[in-house]
């Protein structure tokens, strides 16, 4: 699911547009910026936009699991070492 806002184009408003594809996403966010704010924003900045938010939260989410892969280490160990002391 991809989501972009006009905050992410540098537009100072809360308008937010969600879908499973780019296209449509594009399209929602061109027929708003054209009607509210009388500009048009070509299409590679609004896709690169997306693309970059989408590797923002991948990285987000692999740091994540990153995280709750060495807690659960870090509890394994501790777990094991209880039983040996």
């Amino acid at each position: 699911m991809y989501k972009l806002t006009c905050r992410d184009i540098g537009i100072d408003c809360d308008f937010v547009v969600e879908n499973s594809e780019k296209k449509i996403i594009c399209d929602s966010f061109n027929l708003h910026t054209t009607a509210k704010h009388n500009r048009v924003i070509p299409m590679r900045k609004v896709l690169g936009t997306i693309e970059k938010k989408n590797k923002e939260q991948h990285n987000e989410r692999k740091t994540n699991n990153i995280d709750e892969s060495e807690t659960l280490k870090l509890e394994k160990w501790s777990l094991g070492r209880r039983h040996f002391s």
